[in-house]
Formats: C-alpha cells, structure tokens, sequence
C-alpha cells in the first residue's frame, strides 16, 4: 500500500482529483457522490491488491453508524461502474471477488500538484466577436494569441499561463467558470470581447478568480481601426500591465516583440498555426505556405519563420521531404529567426529539436532546450520536445516530468497528449500508453496520429486484432501514408501472415520512386519479417540519408529483437553518432577507456 496520499490519480481517460473530490474523464468533471468517491479512491490508491469489505468499511466508513453496511457499499460500486461505465461481467477498472471484496485492476499513475505550490495557473478564454461580422473573427482570436503571448513571459516562474491551443477549444462554448477552471486546472480567467462600430473598435477585458468566481479587475478600451494588429499589441500590453499589479506585484513587464502590422499576413500566420496542429501531410503542406505568405508579407515577423523551421523539422518524420532537404530549409530558418531575435525561446526549441532529430548531437540538443525553457517556461512545445528528446536517451522519469510540463500549460493539445503515449511506449509502460492515446481519441477521433502511435503499442503487447484497426483507421485518415501502410504490414508479419505482409512492403518500395518514404519503416518492417540481413541494408540506408528516425535506434521498442544480433552491435559500434564519437574522444584524452 502506498505511504502517501496523491493529489491526482489518472488511470484511462479518468483522473481523480482527491483534493477536490472530484471525478473527470478527458477534463469533464463526472458526477460522483462523496462516498462512492471515497470507496473509488481507496481502491484506486491500492490498485492491483485484493481490498477486503471490512477494509473499506473500516477506511470508508469507520464508526459512523450505519444500518446496513452492505447495502450501502453495494449501492457505491454501482454508482462507481456506472460513472466510468464499468460491466461487472467484464470489467476494466473495478473486479469483484466473491467473498472476499475487490480488486482495481487498471493501472494507475499517481502525480502531487507540485506546481500549483510555486505559481498561479491563468486561461485567456477566445475572446467574443460582437461586431455581428465573421470577417472579424481573426482579430478577435489574434487578440487572444497576442495576450497569451504577452503574459506568457510575464513571470513564467511565478504565473503559468495555457497555450492557444487549448484555449481556442473554448470558443463558442456555453461551459461555466468552475467547469472551465476545473478542466484546465486554472486560478485566474481573463475574459475579452471585440465590438466593432464603424471605424472604431471597444474591447472588453476581465479578470475572474476561478474559486469564487469574483471579477478581480475590468477594463475597456477604445480605438480606431487603422492599424488593428497594432492595437492587440497595444492592448494586450495594458492587461498584461494591469495583470503585473494585481497578481504579481514585485515583477517588471517584459515587452514582447510587436505583431506584424499587416492583417493579412497575420491571419495567414494564424491559418499555418491551425494547419501545423493537425500533425498531417497535407497539413504540414498548407502551414508552410500559410507561413510562407506571411513572410513575403512581413519579412520580419519572427513567429513565422520559427513555424516554418518547425514544419521541416518534422518534414521528413512525417515522409514529405528527404532529410538533407528538410534539415537545410529549417536551418535556414532558425538561422533568420535568430538573427531577427537573439533571444527568441521559440527559435532555440526547433533549434534544439533540429539538432535531436538531423545532427543526432544530443549533448548540444540537450543545451538547446535548457536554454530555450529558461528564456521561456511557458513554451509548451519546448517541454514536449524535450520530454521526446529525454525518451529517446533512456531518461524515462525526466521525459514523463517534461511532458507533463507541456500537458500542464497545453492540456487539451492532441499533439502534446499523442505524445505522451509516445514517452510511455518507449517507457515500456504499455498499458498506460494504451490508455493515454486511447483517451486522446476520445477528445477527437479525427487525429490519425493517436491511432497511428497506438498501433504501435498494440504491436508490442501482440494484440495483433486491435493494431490492425488501428493502422487501417490512421491509414484511410492520412491516404495511405507509409507509415501506416508499413505499420500494417507488420501487423500481417507477426501475425503469421507473410505473404501479405510482403505484398505491402514491395508496394512500398515502389512507391520510392515516385515520393519519398522513410527507409526506417522498412527496416522495422522486414524486422517484423525475420528478414535481419534486408533490416540492416535499409537502417544503412537511414543512417546514410540522416534519418531521423536513427535517433530513437538505441531506445525504439521495435529493435528488442535485434540488439543481440552480431551485424546490428556492429553497425551502431561503426556508426557511432557524433555524440558518442565526442565522449570516446573525451574518454580517450582523459587516459579512460
């Protein structure tokens, strides 16, 4: 039995908070009486152990007096299956052993609310459209952006502040203050509205203390339209000033670099920011060109170019781009993006990333990050490409502590949660890997990417049945993109059914000549056949064209069954990364082998 008591406990897509005594399935809060409640957690915390009934009735219960104990608690498991709509028969969460009591047979993860102690937690909800004009919503949403950005570098160590993406999930919804705070894990709402009458603006802006739904602060202000980016800069400084005062007295304001004056090439930086967050090719395809316009707009206008290093950051992860083209277009990039701003945290992230996933030099990845989150501990893609980065070298605790980092200011991102998984997956925590995508898809059956990871985790825990479905659902979201063509084609091989298999991988390779595909899915692949020798040909192949695939070799489930095999210890002792290469020399100056 656990020595502590955890403010959280997560198992699926449920997370109970104690403190609070409230139950939540994918942020929504689920109706529990309290002593279900208590029964619930009793067994949660005690998960995989046999608790008696006279247990809970003694830890539940105690001397309070009632008249039939077990009407009661059976009453509370009823109430408790029928909120995490559990079958008796076939239970996922709660087992029931005759005679003897229960048992919480899902696996659970246990976190304290560390954070909260040292910083307050606040949500820009979109602010409201009342000009009656849909042609309005793009300022009303860079309005939004603009004051999350501003306040996100108040003081990152004393005020955590949640990312655009979660908080545009609220727009247009008719959810209270409680209900939000409660989902996003939130002090402190602000609340806006853009009115617009002819030739002049009024925005609204409001302060709420989530707790007690007091109104901490209000403002108005009034401009013209003439220069309308100008004015979200403007009047998102004012908040953040007035912000500064009223939660954080002893800061300073920290100005950020203004927005780009031109409103059409913000809302195609806006455009690129939504199609960069599907995760897709033909996502990837448009942000890059929603981007690209905004700098033949705005040559200046940093954010962009950082959007753009961000897309051939993964181009060639995702198959569009060879290597060599994507590393060279994002250097490129950051390059700019640096030279602009010096001290732009967003940059030194995707200079980091790039830096993990094309120089495979993860001592200079690893500096890059740090360096990118001091300037900014509030930029929730820094803390997930970091938490990758830190599974990818074996540092499962670190990598789980950064994505919770992100998932903290992001909580609702479908990326940053797919991602989780990921870092369970290469954790060897299966079962919570499983839970955590499948909770994702729950939020939105739409993300191939969720579907795509949890056919990976199905493949190692041989449940071949559900992988396949898995990787046809990704498949037919994505056209049949490779990776989850090959992904089923291993699903045929370790399923016995090679013929198959092998149909899909020759297909494959054919489709080589007229696009590019990753000689990684390959290699995993014929590894899932038996084929080692053709394993290694194509993880030569990646290696050669700097794959960036290669940096998760060492660590990636899929390669269990080769680390033994005399070419494949020979292949990684000759083809030492770079950053292997500098330790040995190290190792070597100082006399040590």
């Amino acid at each position: 039995m656990p020595s502590y008591s955890p403010s959280l406990i997560r198992f699926g897509a449920f997370e109970m908070d104690l403190s609070a005594s409230e139950l939540r399935r994918a942020g929504a809060r689920i109706k529990l009486q309290p002593q279900p409640f208590k029964v619930l957690a009793v067994l949660a915390n005690r998960a995989g152990e046999v608790v008696t009934r006279d247990d809970l009735e003694q830890q539940v219960w105690g001397s309070e007096t009632h008249v039939d104990f077990d009407l009661s608690l059976n009453y509370c498991i009823k109430q408790i299956r029928s909120a995490l709509k559990d079958d008796a028969e076939t239970p996922q969460f709660i087992e029931t052993l005759p005679r003897r009591g229960y048992r919480f047979i899902a696996s659970v993860e246990r976190r304290e609310r560390s954070v909260r102690k040292t910083r307050a937690m606040l949500a820009v909800l979109p602010f409201g459209n009342l000009t009656g004009n849909p042609d309005q919503e793009y300022f009303a949403d860079g309005m939004t952006e603009e004051l999350i950005a501003q306040l996100g570098r108040l003081r990152p160590d004393r005020l955590g502040v949640i990312a655009f993406t979660s908080a545009m999930r609220y727009k247009n919804a008719t959810k209270g203050i409680d209900q939000i705070g409660t989902e996003l894990g939130i002090d402190y709402i602000i609340e806006g509205s853009v009115r617009r009458s002819g030739n002049r603006v009024r925005i609204a802006v409001q302060l709420i203390q989530v707790s007690d739904q007091t109104h901490l602060w209000a403002e108005a202000y009034n401009h013209t339209l003439d220069d309308i980016i100008l004015i979200q800069t403007d009047v998102a400084e004012r908040v953040a000033k007035s912000l500064t005062l009223e939660l954080l007295p002893s800061s300073e304001k920290t100005r950020m670099p203004t927005a780009t004056g031109d409103l059409i090439a913000y809302e195609a930086y806006l455009k690129g920011q939504f199609y960069w967050s599907k995760r897709t090719e033909e996502g990837l395809s448009k942000a890059l060109r929603y981007f690209q316009i905004t700098i033949e707009r705005a040559p200046d206008y940093v954010p962009a170019h950082v959007g753009i290093a961000d897309v051939y950051n993964i181009s060639a992860y995702y198959s569009n781009l060879p290597p060599g083209q994507a590393y060279d277009r994002s250097q490129r990039s950051i390059t700019t993006a640096l030279r602009i701003n010096p001290g732009c945290a967003e940059a030194y992230a995707s200079l980091a990333y790039s830096k993990l996933l094309y120089e495979w030099d993860f001592e200079g990845a690893e500096k890059a990050f740090r360096h990118s989150l001091e300037l900014n501990p509030n930029h929730a893609p820094g803390h997930y490409w970091c938490a990758l980065f830190l599974a990818a070298m074996g540092r499962d605790e670190e990598a789980m502590q950064q994505i919770g980092l992100a998932l903290e200011l992001d909580p609702l991102s479908l990326v940053i949660n797919t991602h989780k998984g990921w870092v369970l997956y290469f954790a060897r925590r299966y079962d919570h890997a499983i839970e955590q995508l499948l909770s994702t898809i729950e939020m939105d059956e739409s993300f191939s990417a969720a579907h795509y990871f949890l056919g990976l985790v199905y493949l190692q825990t041989r449940q071949y049945h559900e992988a396949t479905a898995c990787f046809q659902k990704a498949a037919a979201m994505t056209n049949n993109h490779p990776a989850t063509i090959t992904g089923l084609a291993r699903t045929l091989a370790l399923s016995g059914k090679t013929k198959e298999a092998l149909k899909i991988l020759q297909e494959v390779e054919k489709l080589g000549v007229r696009r590019y595909v990753a000689p990684y899915y390959l290699a995993v692949s014929y590894l899932a056949l038996g084929n080692k020798d053709r394993t290694m040909q194509w993880l030569g192949r990646a290696y050669d064209e700097r794959s960036p695939y290669m940096s998760n070799l060492r660590r990636d489930p899929e390669f269990e069954g080769i680390r033994s095999y005399p070419a494949f210890v020979k292949f990684l002792r000759s083809a030492r990364f770079p950053a292997e290469r500098r330790a040995k020399q190290a190792r070597s100056s100082r006399g040590t082998p």
